[in-house]
């Protein structure tokens, strides 16, 4: 019950700067946490070595373990608070980038919005990944860029927020969409909903 009540502290109670304001609970505050991001390279590619009988697997711009669980879709490399952001979220999960983790990063050095052929291209790539890293048992997507990439540029984002669906390039992988660290950042009335939907990630990787 402790761990459960940190760790939605931990989560709902996000600075500005990562971190967490202290919450009561049965007199006992939680411990504030600061996300570290000096090990991590935010543009490194992580190729992942040959799994099975490939000789070689695709691999995707981003950070994170090369053959994780949990797969994050973002769009465009994220930059200081909402890595910050995003880190607490994988830790609020009670899983790690060292581990666990993938965050996929897409567009990088794009200007503007993209482009039909910018989306047909990421979702290629995601295709490529996904059934080249048989590790992956959950996808979770990030704000409206995120869901396109996952469910096709058609997609709307209220359509498939807190939704459990099939990965349209593997079915045998549940994918769920939630607010990006950005939109959070500007309305901070988005934690609660996305805490609820990292609960669900929870369950699904921990049944």
């Amino acid at each position: 019950m402790e761990r459960d009540v940190n760790l939605q502290a931990y989560w709902l109670w996000l600075s500005d700067r990562g971190q967490i304001w202290p919450l009561q609970s049965e007199g006992q505050p939680c411990s504030i946490i600061s996300a570290d991001l000096h090990n991590i390279s935010q543009n490194e590619a992580l190729p992942l070595e040959g799994i099975g009988n490939q000789e070689a697997a695709f691999s995707l711009q981003g950070f994170g373990y090369k053959r994780p669980k949990l797969l994050i879709i973002g769009d465009a490399p994220m930059n200081k608070e909402e890595s910050d952001m995003i880190l607490n979220m994988i830790k609020a999960m009670g899983l790690s980038t060292s581990d666990s983790v993938f965050v996929a990063d897409f567009f990088e050095g794009l200007s503007g919005y993209p482009s039909s052929e910018n989306f047909a291209f990421a979702s290629e790539q995601l295709n490529k990944y996904v059934n080249s890293c048989p590790t992956i048992e959950c996808i979770l997507s990030l704000g409206v860029l995120g869901a396109k990439i996952l469910y096709g540029e058609s997609a709307n984002i209220s359509d498939v927020k807190s939704k459990w669906l099939d990965c349209p390039a593997n079915g045998s992988i549940p994918a769920m969409a939630t607010y990006h660290p950005r939109d959070m950042i500007k309305r901070p009335e988005s934690k609660k909903p996305a805490w609820a939907d990292l609960q669900n990630i929870i369950a699904k990787l921990n049944p």
